[in-house]
């Protein structure tokens, strides 16, 4: 999955539910994200592992609900 395109998602899901998401810190190789009380990793790549963006968007099941990412 393009990264941006992760980015895009979790940021649309955020917004949908009212749920604060933004950049905390920006390092060589990952960002640090923060969407309501969960802190998330993203690589900075053009294409991260669908394994992995599946991983981050499970991380995220707290804020947004069981599959969110699936609809």
């Amino acid at each position: 999955m393009k990264r941006a395109e992760l980015i895009r998602r979790i940021g649309a899901a955020a917004r949908e539910t009212g749920v604060e998401w933004r950049l905390i810190r920006e390092g060589r190789s990952h960002e640090l994200w923060q969407c309501g009380r969960i802190n998330v990793i993203i690589p900075r790549h053009r294409e991260v592992a669908e394994l992995t963006a599946l991983g981050i968007m499970a991380s995220l099941q707290p804020e947004f609900g069981r599959t969110w990412w699936r609809r």
